[in-house]
């Protein structure tokens, strides 16, 4: 339902909602059992990517956002947090 790019309408709650809960269970099946066996997990995207397009993009109240997330992710924030841009303009 989420990936589906035929599904244009979605209310912006609803994707909010549905991302917060992928990334729960992405935490359940692959994070946590990877990080209780000792390992480094590294994840492309996270609460801050949520924050960013249902946030900021959609029009959505930022800490609306961050609490619907927090509650999904409980007390699992990343040690650290990278930013790659790039410096080239694409024209």
């Amino acid at each position: 339902m989420i990936l589906n790019k035929d599904n244009t309408a979605m209310d912006s709650r609803t994707e909010a909602l549905l991302y917060a809960a992928a990334r729960r269970q992405h935490l359940v099946e692959v994070v946590m059992p990877e990080l209780e066996r000792g390992g480094i997990v590294l994840c492309d995207r996270f609460i801050d990517s949520s924050l960013a397009y249902q946030g900021h993009a959609r029009g959505l109240d930022i800490e609306e956002v961050y609490n619907i997330n927090k509650f999904a992710i409980g007390d699992m924030m990343p040690d650290a947090t990278l930013f790659l841009t790039s410096t080239q303009r694409r024209d």
